[in-house]
């Protein structure tokens, strides 16, 4: 007891104490503040990197719909442009449709204008053959003049009936063609329509489909947009922190350097004491010695421990 009362009476120790106990007050706040510090900078990290992670995934998404409003406008625009082209073939036909149907609406009045002359006209086939009988009469008998005559006449007249037959035989067969041309026409310029209709459809969907990704980008880049803003907040937060934190680590670097040479000094100081302490009890036992006095079991013991702590 009477060794550790001396021990701590030392005022430069006490003095080193005070310091030390000051010392470890402010090494286990700022440890405590550092701990504290570690965990929001690992927290700020994690989050930081998670808000980074969300928006690259939203950009490659927003990238992806970009590209498929490109690759849709594209096949819209495409079709639209098959869809003039077929308008104008359509229109085209229209036009020859219309020039048909005005053809034959002339032919049909020039077959009633040729039939009202004979309405008991013959073929041609039948007044060919009729000039055929009269001019083989003329050449193979003989008869009088006259009668020769009146024949001829016949002739003339079958022959100008002939080409009146002809003439609306003619008229009959552009009349077939001309209908059928129109009718050709008429069916290639509905098929026209009907593709036209079918691809108008077509470029419709698209269109809503362009628009419907349109407003979709829009609605994320907005979410990206704020996702940046945090994402720039999360960073200064980090940035903030980690900036705390390297405030505070030199101050606690250098109070545990501090509180470790402390130590070291105490513990040398202490054991100094401690030496100087047994050499004045080893003067006493030696003392004895010299007056021949009894050593006891502790004076022995004192020895040897004298001599462990100087290292003989």
């Amino acid at each position: 007891m009477q060794e550790n009362s001396n021990l701590g009476g030392h005022p430069a120790l006490r003095m080193d104490e005070q310091d030390k106990k000051g010392l470890i007050r402010e090494f286990g706040v700022l440890k405590g503040e550092v701990s504290l510090l570690h965990n929001q900078l690992n927290a700020a990290g994690k989050e930081k990197e998670s808000l980074f992670l969300q928006k690259k995934e939203l950009g490659a998404k927003i990238r992806l719909l970009i590209s498929q409003v490109k690759e849709k406008r594209k096949h819209r625009d495409s079709i639209n442009e098959a869809i003039q082209d077929e308008k104008r073939l359509r229109d085209g036909l229209h036009q020859e449709v219309k020039s048909g149907i005005s053809k034959l609406h002339e032919l049909t009045d020039e077959r009633k204008m040729l039939s009202k002359k004979d309405e008991k006209q013959k073929s041609p086939g039948a007044i060919q053959a009729m000039i055929e009988r009269y001019d083989h009469l003329i050449e193979t008998e003989v008869m009088p003049f006259d009668k020769e005559k009146e024949l001829m006449k016949k002739i003339k007249f079958l022959k100008k009936q002939y080409k009146e037959a002809e003439a609306i035989k003619d008229v009959a067969v552009a009349i077939k063609d001309t209908s059928h041309g129109v009718g050709e026409k008429k069916k290639d310029a509905n098929l026209l329509h009907s593709d036209i209709q079918q691809k108008a459809k077509e470029s419709q969907e698209s269109h809503q489909a362009v628009i419907k990704l349109s407003e979709e980008i829009q609605k994320l880049e907005a979410e990206e947009e704020g996702l940046l803003q945090r994402c720039v907040a999360a960073k200064q937060h980090f940035v903030q922190i980690s900036k705390q934190l390297h405030e505070k680590l030199p101050r606690l670097r250098d109070i545990g350097e501090a509180l470790d040479e402390m130590r070291e000094k105490q513990a040398a100081s202490k054991k100094q004491q401690e030496l100087e302490f047994l050499k004045m009890k080893e003067q006493a036992v030696e003392e004895k010695i010299k007056k021949g006095q009894k050593l006891t079991i502790e004076d022995i013991m004192l020895f040897q421990k004298v001599a462990e702590k100087e290292g003989r």
